[in-house]
């Protein structure tokens, strides 16, 4: 066992790669990884950054389970139930009113809301920006002749 492989001392261990929800690790159940549930020889397990076991996938063959553990390192994780994010709490603020916040830089903002009470995105709308991004527009079209 190490800090860089902390499942390579397991029984039945075959290969693990890092990812991002935590580590994917292949067992064979034929070579001391018995004590995993499961039908066929290979298993796919794969741990929270907090080393506790969050799904398990049977494959047919050694080569199905290690690519099934290079595709959830690179993100193809749907057999892994992800725990649902819990929604941030939203602003205070009145329905379709304003809502008005002190920045950090002590510069007070009000915020237009919607009928949900969220902040309506601020764009600018002001002339010099426009002028700006015209400017810029132009400089642009002349570049592609």
């Amino acid at each position: 066992m190490s800090t860089r492989k902390p499942f390579n001392g397991d029984a039945g261990y075959l290969c693990s790669l890092r990812a991002p929800f935590g580590h994917v690790v292949v067992y064979d159940r034929a070579r001391g990884g018995d004590w995993i549930d499961g039908d066929t020889r290979w298993v796919v397990a794969a741990y929270d950054h907090d080393k506790r076991n969050i799904a398990l996938l049977d494959c047919e063959t050694q080569r199905i389970a290690r690519q099934t553990m290079k595709d959830a390192r690179n993100g193809h994780h749907d057999w892994i139930e992800q725990p649902a994010e819990e929604p941030a709490p939203p602003p205070a603020g009145e329905p379709n009113g304003t809502m008005v916040i002190t920045i950090a830089t002590g510069e007070t903002v009000t915020l237009q809301l919607d009928d949900k009470g969220q902040p309506l995105p601020r764009l600018p709308h002001n002339e010099s920006y426009m002028r700006g991004w015209n400017q810029g527009l132009d400089r642009r079209r002349r570049s592609r002749k």
